[in-house]
């Protein structure tokens, strides 16, 4: 029989061990001694603080003395280097057996290392969609308020004034004097008014020379600028693109490149723009100092920065999707994806 337990214990592809009332290995299986880089003869007769950083070793130790001194059943989940010095979340299951009278601690661990990071990323994900969502709405909500104030408050007001200036020519039946002069400036400063609105809502340039001649200009001039070389790589264009998906585009460059000229300190800017069937590809990439993206994402999240966000928010609404790649000393690149026409068009 024990022939039989030491067979099916040497088989199994789960860490496995039992320790005596010193909590010092009495038995562990190949699976066990390879997760620390040794044979099962070299932990014989080692304890935890000779293989496992303190904390671990003392957590794993006080985990074993509850089993012994309870004579029940645990199951914890904890964190332990393996032989690589990478840390491996571990579920673990102790549990008391008899052996000649005594009780010893025995146990059994899983590595879920891959299974807890996944859902931490997928409940992040979720985080970030819901944070993404709530943003949507609060960009739709700004932009129209934008536009409401305008014309209320600017073209609005202004108007009113020339109506008042009109009311008083008709009585006086007179262009002379000072209420012509004072419509003609109304009118100039509504026509300026308008065309600041019409501006934020699409760059004239587009119209003009279209997205990809105003991309090729726009990272061209602003990189020789700030003295920073720019790349620019296109291929044509084989479907129409909707004029929200232009802007989009046009905006989320714009912001990527401001920013990577104001913190990056980079060298070079590369930006690729390519279509694939109904799909509008746009890579960003710069050489600068990058950045640590979990603890940018984290701060976003937490409503201290807003910067990617802008730019993911913007792909949301139009039905679009973002990537971004970095890490300190390896500069940044933003990977977004757009669908030629908009799935969620604003309004």
């Amino acid at each position: 029989m024990q022939a039989r337990f030491y067979a099916f214990m040497s088989a199994a592809p789960m860490p496995a061990w039992i320790k005596d009332a010193d909590l010092r290995y009495l038995y562990v299986n190949p699976a066990q001694s390879a997760f620390f880089g040794m044979t099962p003869g070299d932990m014989i007769g080692l304890s935890d603080f000779d293989i496992m950083s303190s904390g671990a070793a003392q957590n794993a130790q006080s985990n074993d003395r509850k089993v012994l001194d309870g004579n029940r059943e645990m199951h914890t989940q904890e964190t332990v280097f393996d032989a690589d010095h990478n840390p491996k979340i571990m579920d673990m299951v102790r549990f008391p057996i008899g052996s000649d009278g005594k009780i010893l601690a025995a146990g059994l661990a899983m590595d879920v290392t891959e299974r807890v990071n996944s859902q931490k990323e997928l409940e992040q994900a979720m985080q970030r969609q819901k944070m993404l969502a709530s943003r949507v709405i609060e960009v739709q909500e700004r932009e129209r308020q934008h536009l409401a104030r305008g014309l209320h408050d600017d073209v609005g007001q202004s108007l009113t004034a020339l109506k008042i200036n009109l009311e008083t020519i008709k009585k006086t039946g007179s262009l002379e004097g000072p209420s012509l002069q004072n419509g003609i400036d109304i009118v100039a400063a509504v026509l300026s008014q308008v065309r600041s609105l019409s501006l934020d809502l699409r760059p004239p340039q587009l119209d003009n020379l279209g997205l990809i001649a105003t991309l090729r200009s726009y990272v061209e001039n602003k990189s020789t600028l700030a003295n920073v070389k720019g790349w620019f790589e296109s291929s044509p264009l084989t479907v129409e693109l909707h004029h929200d998906i232009e802007n989009t585009c046009f905006r989320i460059v714009q912001e990527a490149v401001t920013n990577i000229l104001r913190h990056a300190q980079a060298e070079n800017i590369w930006v690729k723009v390519s279509q694939r069937q109904d799909q509008l590809n746009v890579s960003i990439r710069d050489d600068g100092k990058g950045f640590d993206l979990e603890k940018a994402r984290s701060n976003a999240i937490a409503g201290t920065s807003f910067g990617l966000l802008n730019m993911e928010e913007r792909a949301v609404l139009v039905g679009g999707a973002m990537d971004i790649t970095s890490a300190p000393g390896e500069g940044v690149e933003i990977v977004l994806q757009l669908p030629v026409t908009p799935v969620m068009r604003r309004g």
